[in-house]
């Protein structure tokens, strides 16, 4: 297993195993317009191009033998309104269904904490997680984030909960 920082070259599989992991994660009802319009717009290869080349986010991919298997991504200039001393976010944090329970997510998330290093030197990072992924939110709890609160994502006309959730350095 490789993680490593992304590269162009990697964006359309990253968009493959975006659209994968999302879809399976959120759309337990099956697909609508606003899913659709949703991973098309924000999950394409040319959206996550746009972010390997943001000076601000850090893009991590992890490979198995030659096969993208996870990523995240860190927005290093995002601070939480809830605990202001977090810097980073972590906006993405994806691993795929058939390996997850293997240790891929937590070397993923541990190198995330490692690249979170914050102005006041500490390594910390927050992050909004649907309150119906309960895997998600589970595996989370296991890499002890801790529960600061509450937002909303809007998907269209509908809006989601969120957990906000922080861990690292506290």
């Amino acid at each position: 297993m490789i993680i490593r920082r992304a590269t162009i070259e990697d964006a359309k599989n990253l968009s493959a195993l975006a659209i994968q992991v999302w879809l399976h994660a959120h759309a337990k009802h099956g697909i609508n317009n606003g899913i659709s319009s949703y991973i098309f717009s924000e999950l394409g290869e040319e959206k996550l191009k746009v972010q390997i080349k943001d000076q601000d986010k850090t893009v991590l991919v992890v490979y198995q033998e030659k096969f993208l298997v996870a990523y995240a991504i860190l927005n290093l200039r995002s601070t939480c309104a809830d605990a202001p001393m977090i810097q980073t976010e972590l906006t993405t944090f994806y691993v795929q269904e058939h390996c997850t329970h293997k240790g891929i997510g937590t070397q993923l998330f541990a190198e995330c904490l490692r690249r979170s290093i914050n102005d006041n030197g500490k390594s910390a990072l927050w992050l909004a997680i649907s309150t119906q992924n309960n895997p998600a939110v589970d595996f989370c709890r296991k890499q002890g984030m801790i529960l600061l609160g509450f937002n909303n994502f809007e998907l269209g006309t509908e809006r989601h909960e969120n957990y906000l959730l922080a861990g690292g350095d506290l």
